[in-house]
């Protein structure tokens, strides 16, 4: 395939989001100013920066409106994206259906309380960020949130000599159409 990108019409997303892979997964929790929560999965998602620590999430409309997740997050100034590891894959995907109250409910998930913000934390999720929002852009069809970590939740597991090992990390990324992939290492080490 040889093709200029606007003679794919609808299939260039498909396209897109079919080579940009693996795709990280923002689990984003958020909450209302009535209390109200609200998780749902986002695969345009990625870190932005280390210093200061800003992970980006791009949320597009539902039926021309802005999603709960977007709302939430501009209404509070907070998020918490929450690691997708293979157990909980079947759940965050459910997530993703918009559901009458709150996602938790709905699929039975356990809420925690978040150390730094409002929204709570996936209980079983094994690393939370919780972020506060410093920056969002309205633009085509998206609310592009920009927040910076302001806590850090780790589960004990995935540490080796008190410090994040990547090796231990689990987590599920988005390839294109309805599939997901999970990690599977290279034998490759950077600079060899």
């Amino acid at each position: 395939m040889d093709v200029d990108a606007a003679d794919l019409g609808d299939g260039l997303y498909r396209t897109i989001s079919s080579l940009v892979v693996p795709r990280p997964i923002g689990w984003l929790s958020t909450v209302d100013a009535a209390g109200r929560d609200n998780l749902a999965p986002f695969s345009f998602f990625n870190a932005v920066s280390g210093r200061p620590p800003v992970v980006m999430a791009a949320i597009g409309e539902r039926d021309g409106q802005p999603k709960d997740t977007a709302r939430f997050a501009l209404e509070t100034g907070e998020f918490v994206t929450n690691l997708v590891s293979p157990d909980l894959v079947r759940a965050m995907d459910r997530t993703a259906e918009a559901v009458d109250g709150s996602e938790f409910d709905a699929v039975g998930l356990e809420r925690v309380p978040s150390v730094a913000v409002s929204p709570p934390r996936v209980a079983d999720a094994q690393a939370c960020l919780e972020c506060e929002v410093v920056e969002s852009l309205d633009r085509w069809d998206h609310t592009i949130l920009f927040g910076e970590v302001r806590h850090v939740f780790v589960a004990d597991a995935l540490l080796t000599d008190g410090k994040v090992d990547s090796r231990k990390v689990e987590a599920v990324g988005r390839l294109g159409g309805r599939f997901y992939t999970g990690l599977d290492r290279l034998d490759y080490l950077r600079g060899t």
